[in-house]
């Protein structure tokens, strides 16, 4: 098991990465949209839920006992509070770049537990269960190997420059104009369409 790290406060750690690298006004959006995470018994997988004029973020009942699963969980959820639209709006595109950016933020918590594995291994083989969302990350690092730029520069530009108010607004042709990929290239299909 680990221990070590405190949720509530690795909370703000996300946001300001999230602030930094993808999203230069994701601060104003959360004092719009977020009231903020809890544990709830209601649901069995972490989602962000409509609520009170916003968004809350629910982790599952069991995740309290593990931190450093909460913050994995958490950092996932986050990434959909930078534009949120309904579930059924979101596509492959947010999927990937919410678990590329809970990857990479867990990475950085290299405590081990007593199998001699990090969160960041655990975390990676779970994702290799999670067919739907591997599938999410192999868009995204395909879209960063054409592109020859990271998925968060790409993202910064898509909502620096207006081009999208939300994730659910792009489309092939946005992702051309921004990363040079062929238009037509089926992983720029792949990533603008439905994940749910």
């Amino acid at each position: 098991m680990f221990s070590g790290i405190s949720v509530r406060a690795t909370e703000k750690t996300i946001f300001a990465e999230i602030e930094k690298g993808i999203f230069s006004d994701i601060d104003a959006n959360l004092k719009i949209y977020y009231k903020g995470y809890k544990y709830s018994k209601e649901v069995l997988n972490p989602e962000c839920r409509r609520c009170n004029g916003g968004y809350e973020i629910l982790l599952p009942n069991n995740s309290k006992a593990d931190e450093y699963k909460s913050v994995f969980e958490l950092a996932h959820e986050c990434i959909h509070l930078i534009a949120p639209v309904d579930i059924e709006n979101v596509n492959y595109f947010e999927e990937g770049l919410a678990t590329k950016f809970q990857l990479d933020f867990i990475k950085r918590y290299r405590q081990k537990d007593e199998n001699g594995k990090t969160y960041y291994d655990r975390a990676v083989q779970k994702l290799k269960e999670e067919k739907k969302y591997s599938e999410a990350l192999r868009i995204i690092e395909e879209i960063e190997s054409l592109a020859g730029r990271t998925i968060y520069d790409i993202c910064k530009e898509l909502f620096q420059e207006g081009l999208i108010p939300s994730f659910d607004q792009i489309t092939p042709t946005i992702l051309h104009m921004i990363t040079g990929i062929e238009e037509d290239a089926q992983v720029l299909k792949d990533a603008t369409s439905r994940f749910y």
